[in-house]
């Protein structure tokens, strides 16, 4: 994917939709489109996904996010990242977006 123009960071590039999917069909679930991308940064030193609160409140109510970890949502999350022309899609199951026994700082 290129980098975003102007970006002030070397690693930014566009996000151009996040996406819950179950099977072939799939929604929007971030403010991000083509026509307005969001600025992803891509941190090759971890495994954790960060979102502004306000979207990541949107992304969790879209998968059914039970707070106790007492059932895994089956829905995939789906990232478009590039432009339109070319896209770079990745698509995320359940098991490799949820931690079940993560401890968070301050949580």
């Amino acid at each position: 994917a290129p980098l975003r123009p102007g970006a002030s960071h070397r690693w930014t590039v566009d996000l151009l939709a996040v996406e819950i999917c179950d099977g072939d069909r799939c929604q929007p679930v971030a403010s991000c489109s083509p026509e307005q991308p969001c600025a992803a940064l891509i941190d090759s030193g971890t495994t954790l996904l960060a979102s502004p609160k306000q979207e990541l409140a949107v992304i969790e109510k879209s998968v059914r996010v039970d707070p106790n970890c007492e059932s895994i949502p089956s829905q995939n999350l789906r990232f478009v990242f590039g432009d339109k022309k070319d896209p770079v899609v990745v698509e995320l199951t359940p098991s490799q977006y949820i931690e079940r026994d993560m401890q968070l700082p301050g949580a």
